[in-house]
């Protein structure tokens, strides 16, 4: 059953977002939320009828439903305790309280000075505003002067070239910029190199203070600068084919598939596939951002240059 884990883990994962998903789930957290910022007591709810409809297999729902309300000076039992079991008539299907619920609603009261206490924590109204940002899905913000000093390197290799530079001459600009040898092929078509054979300075500057300034590391960037529809949340398979076509043309140990492109293709598909297998653990055929960040790929890609 071992070999089963995983699988598992998915399918609860995906029933676990489907159903955070809803509408009415949404409404639900919405409303709750303000309430707590408020420092209003929070009540236990159902979801609609229509939510509860939905089920899988069509007899059990996806969430069950919230338990009754209970005071604060209600004992708590637990769902496994002699008492609570005999309090269930014989032949009964439903399933007992979730601790997590008795505790939450058995630990939060409002205090005369119109306070919350949650988990033995006093949450006053308001103070979710004085929170500094700890959620970063783009990767937190870095000081402007690494863009701008990294600017300044690249500068310098354009100086070499009056006219602009080539895909082959683009990983010293890579190089400059901290990314890997193999992150010349996604720079240089996301600034517009293929249309014109060669891309200038200012083409390259645009292009990075525009990534930079939205995307603040490597794994944000990567999935910028790689999707071809310049989407900043995933890519998808058609998206690694220029980029594992430039490491097959260029790459000291693929030398031997060069003398056979009938097999560039079928060799790139694989690897794709591959890739998708390690890295994509939703199974939607999308990379995101969190995917590539908890992932090793980005290690793996920057090791293949020193292979």
């Amino acid at each position: 059953m071992t070999h089963l884990s995983p699988i598992l883990k998915v399918k609860v994962d995906e029933l676990f977002l489907r159903w955070l998903s809803m509408p009415d789930t949404q409404r639900v957290l919405k409303t709750d939320l303000n309430k707590l910022i408020q420092g209003r007591p929070l009540s236990p709810r159902q979801l609609s009828l229509s939510s509860v409809s939905n089920t899988i297999g069509g007899t059990r729902p996806i969430s069950p439903p919230a338990p009754p309300t209970s005071s604060p000076s209600q004992v708590l039992r637990s769902p496994r305790s002699p008492r609570e079991r005999s309090s269930r008539r014989p032949g009964s299907k439903s399933p007992p309280r979730s601790p997590r619920l008795e505790n939450h609603e058995a630990t939060k009261y409002l205090m005369k000075d119109k306070s919350l206490v949650l988990n033995n924590v006093r949450i006053f109204p308001g103070c979710a505003s004085s929170l500094p940002q700890f959620y970063f899905p783009l990767g937190r913000p870095e000081d402007s002067t690494v863009c701008d000093n990294a600017l300044d390197k690249v500068k310098k290799i354009f100086q070499l070239s009056e006219e602009g530079l080539s895909k082959e001459e683009f990983g010293a600009v890579a190089k400059t910029c901290g990314l890997s040898l193999y992150w010349r092929e996604p720079l240089f078509s996301a600034a517009g190199g293929h249309k014109n054979g060669y891309v200038t300075l200012s083409m390259f500057t645009a292009l990075w203070k525009s990534v930079t300034s939205k995307c603040h590391d490597n794994a944000s960037r990567f999935i910028r600068l790689l999707s071809t529809t310049h989407c900043q949340d995933y890519v998808e398979s058609d998206d690694f084919v220029p980029l594992l076509q430039d490491i097959v043309e260029t790459h000291p140990g693929l030398e031997f598939l060069r003398e056979a492109p009938d097999f560039h293709s079928r060799y790139i598909h694989t690897v794709i596939a591959r890739i998708f297998y390690c890295v994509n653990t939703s199974w939607t055929g999308r990379i995101t951002i969190p995917e590539l960040r908890n992932s090793n790929f980005l290690e793996v890609s920057t090791k293949t240059v020193e292979k």
